[in-house]
């Protein structure tokens, strides 16, 4: 009977193991579709935006 209790904790520390990589690495779920196109069109925005540009005269004191 001692046998089968040594054996049965390998045992369970395996699927325990295995119930947990199964959890961890799981394929995530797909994008929001609303969300991505949203986040698209802040990005052309920011893109179509001219760059800041430095004054000398203003920064000098």
């Amino acid at each position: 009977m001692q046998v089968l209790l040594w054996l049965l904790i390998p045992v369970a520390a395996g699927l325990l193991a295995t119930i947990y990589l199964a959890i961890k690495y799981r394929p995530s779920r797909p994008a929001n579709a609303h969300k991505g196109m949203a986040g698209l069109a802040k990005f052309k925005a920011a893109m179509t935006r001219p760059i800041p540009t430095h004054d000398d005269k203003k920064n000098k004191k």
